[in-house]
């Protein structure tokens, strides 16, 4: 991999997720796709997260931006994340959670499909669900194509957030989520994009460890 390639801004909200903070951070760095700067906002934490994410900016200062919110935010990781895009450099958006881990090739491959499918605006991927330890337990399965994306949002959420990858300009205009709601406005943003006539893609292979600990914001 060489700057060549397009710049991938991986963007982490954390609030309270020392517990599984380093795993998720370590995923990123070790992607086998390496034009990437990583953006972690931490919305005021209370517990030993700010430590954990200062630690790894001070030693990989020109890779992560690390940025620590005094008050905290009280509305969801959206909000955090409209803070990371607005300081985004990369041509590509990989939304990541702090507490899921994801695949050492989920980079290249979201970066290599929307080089290769230049009419698409967001790929994301299907997943293996883990517990609090880290054991798989199941499988998030997604349609893969458009239409079928389409066709099932109506029933429930045909992405998995955490998974996806999007392009940071939309239609000339910097990507930010519309924040509408106390949570799910990945949903609102990525429906509004989708009545606009934005297309989506998943891809087929497991590129993300989605963590169930009962604390999920999703929940």
């Amino acid at each position: 991999m060489n700057n060549k390639l397009p710049l991938v801004s991986v963007i982490m909200p954390v609030y309270n997720a020392g517990e599984y903070l380093v795993p998720a951070i370590e995923s990123i760095l070790k992607q086998t796709y390496q034009n990437f700067e990583l953006i972690i906002i931490d919305d005021a934490s209370t517990d030993t997260s700010w430590n954990t994410i200062h630690s790894y900016q001070k030693r990989n200062a020109k890779r992560i931006t690390a940025i620590r919110l005094t008050q905290n935010l009280n509305a969801g990781g959206d909000t955090c994340a409209n803070i990371a895009l607005a300081a985004a450099k990369g041509e590509f958006i990989a939304r990541m959670d702090a507490d899921d881990i994801s695949h050492p090739k989920r980079l290249e491959k979201q970066v290599a499909y929307l080089l290769s499918h230049p009419d698409t605006f967001l790929v994301g991927s299907n997943a293996a669900v883990i517990n609090k330890a880290g054991k798989i337990v199941g499988e998030k399965t997604e349609p893969l194509t458009h239409a079928e994306i389409r066709n099932q949002y109506f029933t429930f959420h045909p992405l998995i957030h955490p998974s996806t990858m999007y392009r940071r300009l939309d239609d000339g205009k910097p990507f930010s989520y519309r924040l509408r709601y106390s949570a799910n406005n990945d949903y609102y943003t990525f429906f509004s994009l989708l009545c606009e006539g934005r297309k989506f893609a998943n891809l087929p292979e497991k590129l993300l460890y989605y963590r169930i600990h009962g604390k999920n914001d999703t929940f």
